[in-house]
């Protein structure tokens, strides 16, 4: 009985985090098309996927910053979230599994 409720507890985690972490993924990649086709846009859309995607951004451009016209945050920013969200997989099945 106990054990069935920390599963259902663990199957919602997993689920919620995944839908989470796939909003921000489609939020960088909508920012990064945007960014191509409408980069000075004041659009509330575009605001709000800045407000979104920025600082995440500013996290990574932290460490690596934005090579002249190349800017490599978007990339590395969804390869971290892939990686957060793998490595928060592997806790959760640790602890509730």
């Amino acid at each position: 009985m106990i054990f069935d409720i920390f599963m259902q507890i663990a199957i919602f985690l997993v689920y919620f985090l995944q839908m989470l972490f796939g909003l921000v993924e489609w939020c960088v990649l909508l920012a990064v098309l945007y960014s191509w086709f409408r980069p000075h846009s004041a659009s509330p859309f575009h605001r709000f996927l800045r407000s979104v995607v920025d600082p995440l951004y500013r996290i990574v451009r932290r460490v690596i910053p934005p090579l002249g016209p190349i800017d490599l945050s978007p990339i590395l920013v969804l390869f971290g979230l892939e990686l957060l969200f793998q490595l928060i997989l592997r806790l959760i099945s640790a602890i509730f599994v």
